[in-house]
């Protein structure tokens, strides 16, 4: 084997070890994003704080980009394990 071969099942098998915990990680990163994405105006309705739509629009753009990159990123880590394969 070559040392590049080596060092792309090398690359494999470190991947797929850390398969669990960065799935887990990036998972609970992405439904926590969007469940607040969800609840924020809905809580800031039902309480007594008057803000403003324009000034929940910086967050709420940041807690999609958290979500759907943490979904993208999961995605690429899946296709990235099977291109190594």
């Amino acid at each position: 084997m070559s040392k590049l071969q080596i060092g792309k099942s090398a690359l494999f098998f470190l991947l797929l070890w850390l398969r669990g915990p960065v799935i887990v990680i990036l998972s609970t990163l992405s439904v926590t994003s969007f469940i607040t994405l969800v609840g924020l105006p809905i809580a800031i309705h039902f309480t007594a704080v008057s803000r403003s739509i324009s000034s929940l629009i910086y967050p709420m753009f940041l807690l999609f980009i958290v979500s759907f990159g943490s979904f993208l990123l999961i995605f690429c880590y899946e296709t990235l394990i099977r291109f190594l394969r």
